[in-house]
């Protein structure tokens, strides 16, 4: 009987630990959608994890990269061969 018991308890916690996981991961995919955040990095740390339990994350264009100064600390070197980014259109049509 102690290991019904037991077994029942073990059952009924996994069964809450599983429930709070969902929830805590639909809240997250939720905000996201709403502030519309997913091609940023993440506002905070529930969405954080929300993305790391899901395989998503953001990644940084690389005319991002080269925009930024040469003093900015962190700034990974650009290979001797890279190329300055292409201009923006100017978003017209060609006549």
């Amino acid at each position: 009987m102690a290991v019904l018991i037991a077994l029942a308890v073990t059952g009924l916690f996994s069964t809450g630990v599983i429930t709070a996981i969902i929830g805590v991961l639909s809240v997250a995919i939720l905000r996201e959608d709403k502030n519309l955040t997913l091609t940023r990095e993440a506002p905070d740390t529930m969405t954080r994890a929300a993305r790391w339990v899901n395989g998503v994350y953001s990644r940084a264009p690389l005319t991002c990269l080269t925009a930024v100064p040469d003093h900015f600390p962190g700034r990974p070197p650009l290979p001797a061969n890279a190329q300055a980014p292409a201009a923006a259109s100017t978003g017209t049509r060609p006549t």
